[in-house]
């Protein structure tokens, strides 16, 4: 595991396993928003390097960075993984996510997804760049992100499939 961390790669040019993936500029976020399409059919979306959410192809929760964090969920629970740091290593401490900051957190991360389909539906957000068949297509992230179930649910594991 690596001691210091850097912001996430050029998505575009380098997730090469996601396939379609798209930029897009959406009026209140600081930086472009990226979405990704991982096979077989699980979304990811990137509001910057924090927060990122990844889902599964059933349209569940499965991995996101949030606050610095890794949040994962394992067997319908929310865990959080936070990197401890020495100067000799690094490890993870895990731990489960208590409800009432489970029920912020996914409050919080419902709404900020809710208004990227709100930018995406109306026009108001613009297609920056992609790769792939349908990245700059607004109706077609919007049928992906319509797969999401609201609340969301939790995978059984973080894993895509």
């Amino acid at each position: 595991m690596a001691r210091h961390e850097q912001d996430r790669e050029d998505l575009i040019r380098e997730a090469t396993r996601l396939v379609p993936r798209a930029e897009w500029h959406v009026p209140g976020e600081e930086v472009p928003v990226v979405l990704g399409i991982r096979s077989p059919g699980a979304l990811s979306v990137f509001f910057g390097p924090d927060p990122v959410f990844h889902f599964n192809s059933h349209g569940e929760l499965r991995r996101g960075f949030v606050r610095g964090a890794l949040w994962k969920a394992d067997r319908g629970r929310l865990v959080v993984m936070r990197r401890r740091r020495t100067s000799e290593s690094v490890a993870l401490q895990a731990r489960d996510v208590v409800a009432e900051e489970k029920t912020m957190l996914l409050r919080e991360a419902q709404e900020r997804l809710a208004r990227l389909q709100e930018a995406l539906a109306s026009g108001q957000a613009t297609w920056v760049r992609g790769a792939g068949e349908d990245a700059g297509s607004a109706e077609f992230w919007l049928g992906c992100l319509a797969t999401i179930e609201s609340p969301w649910q939790l995978a059984q594991r973080p894993h895509v499939v």
